[in-house]
């Protein structure tokens, strides 16, 4: 696989067939951590979702769907797409014998490395940030952002002068939102002020906290507000505000697998790899057996005679006569 530099904007992580422990353990403890996580639970829709996003590291459980040949196989058909090649790939298992291990070590291209699933989730999960972080799977930002615009139901509400002010989410993190207004309220709200009584409604819930107005946007149609939360929001509200990120990113990525056809590929088949093939495109074209071979040296038809100059003469067999007509000066094809 060729080397990148890591992407300004981190990488998706996904997660291919996580076991339940992987899925209800690691996998919550990376969102906690920041890191933008999704899970794919059948590998027949992975690659039409991957083929979306070539900058991201996929974890793949091996011990379950498929035979560890035909993860093998799947993994290998990777290196031959121009897509999916540039995929960081990682494999997780718990009960892979050493034989089979040593086929994916050696023969597959896993830059997110090998890793066994036997030992504490704690240690499991150390590893994989560990190798989140080497490939920057956060980039620059430190925090998840989700989209809101599309969910009607993303909403602030602002108490000011004995009166409620409904404003709609476009974006979200646990450190703070952005919100559109109707642009005759802009006056209402400066840079560097503090909001007090703000409820942010998600998924179907609220939660009360007091934000600081970091910018106003202004337009002739609307107006933005870009929030930052003050005074530490509790663990219980964090939890809610990454529970909708998860659950929208989530669903975006059932959105694809929804719009595309699923994977239909024999990976009981081996697949040929780059490496081969090309050592085959550079392979001489003409197949000569030895009896072909044995033929022409016996055979004194036709062969170029040398004379004591040292000069081939060349058979009128072998080339025709020029009478002066174009035609006879075509070429023969070798097929």
């Amino acid at each position: 696989m060729e080397s990148r530099e890591n992407p300004a904007f981190g990488r998706k992580v996904f997660f291919l067939n996580p076991a339940f422990s992987t899925k209800n353990v690691i996998v919550n403890k990376l969102i906690e951590d920041e890191f933008e996580v999704y899970v794919i639970d059948d590998y027949r829709d992975v690659k039409s979702v991957l083929r979306n996003f070539p900058d991201a590291i996929c974890f793949i459980n091996i011990d379950d769907q498929l035979t560890h040949e035909q993860w093998f196989n799947f993994i290998k058909s990777f290196e031959t797409d121009e897509t999916l090649k540039s995929i960081f790939l990682g494999i997780l298992s718990s009960r892979i014998n050493k034989a089979d291990r040593d086929l994916f070590m050696l023969k597959a291209s896993i830059p997110a490395g090998f890793i066994m699933t036997n030992e504490r989730l704690e240690d499991i999960t150390d590893t994989i940030r560990g190798i989140l972080n080497i490939n920057g799977a956060k980039g620059r930002r430190q925090y998840v952002r989700t989209n809101c615009e599309s969910d009607p139901n993303a909403l602030m509400l602002v108490r000011i002068g004995g009166k409620m002010y409904k404003m709609h989410l476009l974006n979200i993190s646990i450190v703070g939102a952005a919100c559109i207004l109707a642009p005759q309220y802009k006056n209402m709200f400066q840079a560097n002020s503090v909001i007090r009584n703000i409820s942010v409604m998600l998924g179907g819930k609220y939660f009360d906290c007091t934000v600081a107005v970091y910018a106003v946007i202004s337009t002739p149609d609307y107006c933005k507000l870009v929030l930052l939360f003050m005074h530490g929001l509790s663990y219980a509200v964090k939890k809610l505000i990454r529970g909708y990120i998860t659950d929208t990113l989530q669903k975006r990525v059932l959105d694809i697998i929804k719009a595309n056809p699923r994977d239909i590929e024999d990976y009981s088949k081996a697949v040929e790899s780059a490496e081969k093939q090309e050592t085959e495109d550079e392979a001489f074209l003409l197949d000569v057996s030895d009896e072909e071979l044995q033929d022409e040296k016996n055979s004194g038809k036709d062969q170029l005679i040398q004379d004591e100059s040292g000069l081939a003469d060349i058979p009128e067999s072998v080339v025709s006569k020029f009478n002066g007509k174009p035609e006879d000066l075509s070429i023969t094809p070798l097929f």
